[in-house]
């Protein structure tokens, strides 16, 4: 499950480093001298312009900033805490001990001693950095500290807690799905039947729970992957895992029925005209006009993708693409 980093940045060398490196982003291909190409390789498995933040974190006497550091995963989620309120937030993507790239980014972190030189060596690469302002003790009560209780150090939350947070402050990565087993998966779509017996909270982790599976199932995190409406390939971002049949009148065999019950569909149109009924696709597998539109830039974009074959038609999902031409052509 996502964890979500607690990382301070209020002291002048946060602040400084932050306008360095998290405000803005640095190409990976401007440092093949400080960057391994397999940690290069990794980050452009996920961001394939190769555009990422970097923050990182000093050696500690005892230890502990290291073993903390050793904890983080890939697709955890850092939350950026300033004067009393958390102030940027981003999903993780890489992690490395780089000194020789810290020193040569941000320097050494300023002490009363001269002689030391300790930089941010434990170095963590982060993608979809967005400014937030959430005030430190929402943050704290979510998690069950005290609200006024200040962020002393870098902290990995319990993943439990960690959920709360990610799911009342909307933290999810669209880029990085957590990573969900396929037992897990049955199990929330079991406990689901019945969303009344829960809670918010309970009900909006089990949802994103769901989609982080169906997402890595359908559409992985790696590379393009072609819509089921216009073909065109996009990065994982910029899909979503559709249900074929609509997702509220599937039975529980059919929604566990995961490699037969979603396809990928793209957000700049097809995913919406879809899930409205306007595309369909017919009984040979290709994309056909639904429910009538009003002229309009809809029709236009409908009409230049009516007559293309769908990639993800087949006869076990016919049952799917049957039940959603029944739906709509009522």
């Amino acid at each position: 499950m996502t964890q979500l980093l607690l990382q301070p940045a209020s002291d002048i060398d946060s602040v400084r480093n932050l306008d360095k490196t998290i405000w803005k982003n640095i190409d990976v291909d401007d440092y093949p001298d400080y960057i391994p190409s397999d940690i290069a390789t990794k980050i452009k498995e996920i961001v394939p312009d190769g555009m990422v933040s970097l923050w990182g974190i000093t050696p500690s006497k005892n230890g502990r900033n290291e073993k903390v550091w050793q904890n983080i995963k890939v697709g955890d989620i850092a939350l950026i805490g300033g004067r009393g309120a958390a102030i940027g937030k981003g999903t993780i993507i890489a992690k490395a001990d780089l000194p020789s790239l810290a020193r040569h980014v941000w320097g050494k972190k300023t002490t009363q001693n001269p002689n030391e030189s300790t930089t941010w060596q434990y170095v963590y690469f982060i993608t979809e950095v967005s400014v937030i302002n959430v005030r430190k003790s929402i943050v704290n009560e979510l998690i069950g500290h005290n609200p006024n209780s200040n962020w002393m150090g870098v902290n990995i939350i319990g993943e439990e807690k960690s959920s709360r947070v990610i799911d009342r402050l909307g933290l999810s990565s669209s880029k990085v799905p957590e990573i969900v087993s396929e037992d897990e998966y049955v199990d929330v779509i079991s406990a689901t039947a019945d969303f009344s017996k829960g809670t918010d909270h309970q009900t909006i982790s089990m949802n994103r729970k769901e989609q982080a599976f169906l997402r890595r199932k359908c559409i992985g995190v790696n590379g393009p992957k072609q819509c089921g409406i216009c073909s065109h390939e996009y990065s994982p971002e910029f899909l979503v895992a559709a249900h074929i049949k609509k997702r509220s009148l599937c039975t529980h065999e059919e929604r566990i029925d995961i490699d037969n019950i979603v396809m990928p569909l793209c957000k700049f149109g097809c995913d919406e005209l879809y899930e409205r009924g306007y595309f369909v696709i017919d009984k040979s597998g290709v994309v056909s006009s639904g429910r009538k539109i009003q002229k309009s830039q809809a029709e236009t974009y409908l009409n230049a993708h009516v007559g293309k074959l769908c990639k993800y038609y087949g006869v076990d999902k016919e049952k799917y693409f049957e039940a959603h031409r029944k739906y709509h052509l009522k």
